[in-house]
């Protein structure tokens, strides 16, 4: 039988560096309390094996990161039903993988999607292709709204038949007021790496989601690798910290991670692996060397986190934790 375990992570203002690795240590403050009220701003990385689907509520604001497989929809569909979500105000593809995309279209045809961002790289795989007839795309050249980010009112009814489309090429994003005096900070950027024909190498084209809200901060790496990795630590904004990080390419270990891990300076990271292939030994031993907590997709199923904006978080698993 399932069970359900909520954990309570304190952030600490000031964080201990590690001197050997270079990397966070994160403050031994765990408090169990299942009476202790959600938060306003709940994200979920829904289990759906080696593959990414994040679903972030805030207020009446709903945004998905990927979508899983083909094969997992419904599944993901049962979450948002259970959640009483009947539309989707963004989609975002990180990048045109079957593990990210796949489900893309089973859930726009469930659910209306009012706007969907794309990176802005005409991928060699059939994902690609797909996705472009799927939205009655042609030319993306030709869509005028390519890079504008324009809400009017995120809640309202979602445009059913012609979600706006966004190809990312480089940072967007708009703030969102919705509760007290905190806003809601959202961007999406592209990666600064260049695709190549030849060797395909979507992971390194992904997006970068980053939120913030209030004092809390969370961020999502979608499948980088060792070449977007080093770009984007070469940025101003690649220098920022993160309280909640989502581990690039399903806890596979790629060059430039450690140094990743050491500017990011993550109180939990969030792995999206699967029995296919679990987080590589060495990602959890690193994290573990570096006082990060970890929480896996595979090890812990669905994982969802809740904060309130003011850096303390309640990270709830699907199948509870034993130690």
């Amino acid at each position: 039988m399932k069970t359900k375990k909520t954990v309570w992570s304190v952030l600490i203002a000031v964080v201990m560096m590690c001197q050997m690795t270079g990397c966070s240590i994160k403050p031994d403050s765990l408090l169990t309390g299942d009476d202790i009220d959600d938060g306003p701003l709940k994200v979920t990385y829904i289990d759906v094996g080696k593959g990414d689907c994040i679903l972030i509520q805030a207020g009446t604001f709903v945004s998905m990161i990927d979508t899983g497989y083909e094969n997992t929809v419904d599944r993901v569909s049962a979450y948002l039903d259970r959640e009483g979500i009947t539309a989707i105000d963004d989609m975002i593809i990180t990048h045109f993988d079957k593990d990210h995309y796949g489900g893309m279209i089973g859930l726009m045809e469930r659910y209306p999607v009012r706007h969907v961002f794309l990176p802005d790289y005409e991928s060699e795989s059939n994902g690609y292709a797909d996705i472009m007839t799927a939205l009655g795309i042609k030319d993306k050249d030709d869509i005028s709204s390519r890079y504008e980010v324009h809400i009017d009112d995120p809640g309202d009814t979602a445009i059913v038949d012609e979600p706006v489309v966004t190809f990312v090429y480089g940072d967007t994003g708009y703030s969102i007021d919705y509760y007290e005096e905190k806003s809601f900070d959202y961007t999406i950027r592209a990666s600064q790496t260049e695709y190549d024909t030849d060797r395909e190498n979507d992971n390194d084209m992904s997006l970068i989601v980053t939120l913030h809200f209030g004092d809390d901060s969370y961020i999502f790496f979608g499948d980088i690798e060792k070449d977007a990795t080093k770009e984007y630590l070469a940025k101003d904004y690649g220098k920022k910290k993160f309280d909640i990080m989502k581990f690039p390419h399903h806890g596979d270990w790629k060059g430039n991670y450690d140094d990743l891990i050491g500017t990011v300076s993550p109180i939990e990271v969030i792995v999206t692996d699967g029995a296919e292939r679990p987080m590589e030994d060495k990602t959890a031993e690193y994290l573990d060397k570096c006082g990060i907590g970890c929480y896996s997709t595979y090890r812990d199923g669905t994982v969802t986190v809740h904060s309130k904006g003011i850096g303390v978080y309640g990270i709830e698993t699907e199948y509870g934790r034993t130690e």
